[in-house]
């Protein structure tokens, strides 16, 4: 289990802090991802928070008396964007209602957010209630990691090390990753490619830039989905710089929406890509015909 903890500071900041250490007595320190203790300094803040979002098992946002405002209506308060980025990543989001708050209505909430209100509610007390009360949130959330457990040992157990020319590290920026699960990841796995990918590859806990690093190493191919906010992610140009000195003839650059490819790397312009922006269809055809053929992409 990995828990995502969403609140605002002047609300909940004793609460979020009391159910962070609760939480981590039950399911380890490394579970509990709470910005103002897990975030590096010098880290980017908004890059860090989409990067474990994308990587929580659970997503609990903890709505208190002052939690529905003015600011919730504003499209760069950090925490809608939070808690759209859950909700559209399909990421499991339970609200936590704390000092008797009532679920908002979903009139009451900007339309990317009304989703929140369909979710299931956990009301937890505080004083002497308040371990009974996280007790019940405990147990759904263990009832959500019992879920992932099954569906992981349903999967077939592959060495990676075993697979010829059809392991795939797809490098790509955070905001773009419905559209390469939709279009990309979903094919590349009928076809029986494995893909080494962030949300699915990295497990709980894990260090970030060192299971990147081993994902890379293992993959055959390393497949760049390109676009501008892959182009300002500092992730994807480390990934690709590690790429070009170490799989320079198997970089597949795909080209989710035209940008300067010269923002990535000096030599991008010259690797061969496979332009998505046309017909998606027939891309999608030549990329998994290439990564099976097993030929060099570049020029």
């Amino acid at each position: 289990m990995k828990a995502f903890i969403s609140y605002r500071r002047d609300d909940s900041l004793d609460f979020a802090g009391r159910l962070s250490d609760r939480l981590a007595v039950h399911f380890g320190a490394g579970a509990i991802f709470r910005d103002i203790d897990a975030i590096p300094l010098g880290a980017d803040f908004v890059e860090v928070i989409a990067q474990e979002i994308n990587q929580c098992d659970a997503f609990l946002v903890i709505i208190g008396p002052s939690w529905l405002g003015p600011r919730l209506a504003d499209p760069s308060d950090f925490v809608r964007l939070e808690i759209e980025s859950a909700l559209a990543g399909g990421v499991p989001v339970v609200p936590v209602l704390v000092g008797n708050t009532r679920m908002p209505a979903g009139g009451d909430l900007p339309p990317s957010l009304s989703g929140l209100s369909l979710r299931q509610a956990v009301a937890v007390r505080s004083g002497s209630d308040f371990h009974r009360d996280v007790d019940v949130l405990i147990r759904a959330l263990e009832s959500l990691t019992s879920k992932v457990r099954t569906q992981t040992q349903q999967a077939p157990d592959v060495d990676p090390s075993d697979l010829k020319s059809n392991f795939v590290f797809v490098s790509h920026a955070t905001a773009n990753r419905k559209w390469v699960e939709r279009e990309v990841i979903r094919y590349l796995e009928i076809e029986g490619i494995r893909t080494w990918y962030a949300k699915t590859s990295i497990g709980t806990s894990a260090q970030w830039e060192r299971e990147i690093l081993r994902g890379m190493e293992k993959c055959d191919w390393f497949l760049l989905v390109v676009s501008q906010k892959a182009a300002d992610s500092e992730w994807v140009k480390d990934e690709l710089f590690w790429a070009i000195q170490n799989r320079p003839t198997r970089i597949v650059p795909i080209i989710m929406e035209k940008c300067d490819l010269y923002q990535f790397h000096i030599r991008l312009p010259r690797i061969q890509h496979i332009d998505f922006t046309m017909e998606t269809r027939v891309a999608r055809r030549i990329l998994i015909d290439s990564l099976l053929g097993g030929g060099s992409r570049t020029v």
